[in-house]
């Protein structure tokens, strides 16, 4: 089984982002006649930093506790998957600390019609928002941080770590997702009350935001660069000898 998760690095020290699309894959053996998912499987992963640079990255996923160990090319995290379908963890990116939020569709989190597997076609882009909430009890304040979102079919799913002050004057790490038509995306976000419109097209994808509360309400834009998507993970051949 092939699962797919999109999302950021957010780097402590100098708030800047990297995208992160990765990929677990669990095997299958045959133990007694019958088919059965192996214990331990592989990640792979596709890192694009703020300066364009792409870095690979492999590493192996427990499937009974979800915790992964994923490096290369100077970069190392570890992180869980969880129920929910989100993936967090913390690790080492370019010599600074860091932590990874990342979301996977068909979850409570980012829900989605695309079943995702290896053959699915998904392009993920990541960049930035930016805007200002307005208090009404009180001074207003601006916002920005990283904001990713991955395409597949007529399905849209992505997060938004805050960079600096609260994402959408809502939660630090927020989820959306939502629906395309033709070129156009509309997605919701499901653990705050912000609405996400825009466009997409071979590069980038850029739009709007507008959320509300209690208090006062967010409005801003968005602007991110597609990425390239890691290899799937190729799946052992099935052990007929059984094992884990």
């Amino acid at each position: 089984m092939v699962t797919l998760y999109s999302g950021v690095v957010s780097v402590n020290s100098d708030g800047k982002s990297a995208a992160l699309v990765l990929k677990t894959s669990v095997p299958t053996t045959i133990v007694g006649g019958v088919t059965q998912q192996k214990s331990t499987g592989a990640v792979t992963a596709s890192l694009r930093t703020a300066d364009g640079a792409t870095v690979s990255l492999t590493g192996t996923f427990t499937k009974a506790t979800g915790s992964m160990t994923v490096q290369g090319g100077g970069y190392q995290f570890t992180a869980t998957a969880k129920a929910d379908g989100s993936v967090t963890g913390a690790g080492t990116f370019g010599g600074s600390a860091g932590l990874v939020a990342l979301s996977s569709p068909g979850s409570p989190l980012s829900v989605s019609a695309a079943t995702v597997t290896s053959t699915v076609s998904v392009q993920p882009y990541c960049g930035t928002y930016n805007g200002f909430y307005t208090n009404n009890v009180g001074p207003g304040n601006p916002e920005g941080g990283s904001f990713c979102l991955t395409v597949s079919g007529t399905s849209v799913w992505g997060s938004a770590p805050a960079s600096g002050t609260v994402a959408l004057g809502e939660s630090a790490v927020l989820y959306f997702s939502g629906t395309t038509s033709g070129s156009q995306i509309r997605a919701s976000c499901t653990n705050c009350t912000a609405t996400i419109t825009g466009q997409f097209g071979a590069g980038s994808a850029n739009g709007n935001y507008v959320s509300s509360d209690a208090n006062g309400g967010s409005s801003g834009t968005w602007s991110s660069k597609a990425l390239p998507e890691p290899n799937p993970p190729i799946d052992p051949p099935v052990d007929t000898l059984g094992g884990s």
